[in-house]
């Protein structure tokens, strides 16, 4: 592997450290909860399913929050442009 691509994936993982760092103080959130919204909101997800997180939750990028096992379904139709 080149020095290059070394120094690309230490800054990314650097970035992505920094990233889940925020992530989990701003929310609240445990470090592995951090990785799982980060990874979703980094591939653009509109939703992410949990029945760990809290239900409806929406982070700043959109990504919102769903519990499959909550009989609340009215938020089950999320729109971006509401906010």
């Amino acid at each position: 592997m080149s020095v290059a691509k070394l120094q690309f994936y230490a800054a990314n993982s650097r970035c992505a450290l920094i990233t889940l760092g925020v992530i989990a103080q701003r929310y609240q959130l445990s470090f592995y909860d951090a990785c799982i919204v980060a990874v979703a909101a980094a591939a653009k997800c509109r939703v992410l399913c949990s029945e760990d997180m809290n239900h409806g939750q929406i982070f700043e990028d959109g990504l919102m929050i769903k519990n499959s096992f909550t009989h609340d379904r009215s938020q089950w139709t999320h729109n971006k442009s509401s906010k």
